[in-house]
């Protein structure tokens, strides 16, 4: 019996358990969003290099349109990565739980209706960029239409996909 209780914790409240699991949830949920926004911003920064290197006036219009997205995906994931290592060392109370989730989930929805309207932007750009421009300049402007749709589409799927599996706001 003594050496029970010795080597037993004590009893934790059944919600206080199912707190600190929402709150390491929803951080490994974030850590996630970090590292798979690291993947594609990364190809997507490498191709955009590739193909500004890359002679035709269409590739190097679609190159260009992938380079800052690729950078500004790196820095925003750079970002998330570091708030998610500073909140490991100092986990979050419900209190502070429900609010980051809720926040996240907006922030994703947000995102979500601007890469709406950049999809409906490039769009515009890549099929009526040719009107009243030179032929090289009209294509290259082309380009930089379908890089930008092609990089909203992946976004509009990716900030949809993750905005549907916010941990805690479910």
């Amino acid at each position: 019996m003594l050496l029970q209780a010795e080597n037993s914790e004590p009893p934790r409240a059944p919600h206080k358990r199912a707190l600190s699991q929402a709150a390491q949830q929803l951080e490994e949920f974030r850590q996630n969003l970090a590292i798979r926004l690291v993947l594609w911003s990364t190809l997507a920064t490498i191709a955009g290099v590739i193909l500004l290197l890359v002679l035709p006036s269409f590739a190097r219009g679609f190159g260009l349109a992938l380079l800052p997205s690729g950078l500004a995906g790196l820095i925003l994931a750079a970002r998330v990565s570091l708030s998610v290592r500073n909140r490991f060392r100092h986990p979050p109370s419900q209190r502070v739980t429900e609010p980051r989730a809720r926040s996240l989930c907006r922030l994703l929805w947000r995102f979500f209706l601007l890469d709406l309207l950049v999809l409906a932007g490039s769009l515009i750009l890549a099929l009526w960029s040719g009107s009243g421009l030179p032929a090289s300049s009209g294509v290259f402007w082309q380009g930089i239409g379908w890089g930008l749709f092609c990089q909203s589409l992946f976004f509009l799927y990716f900030t949809w996909f993750h905005a549907r599996r916010v941990p805690v706001t479910r």
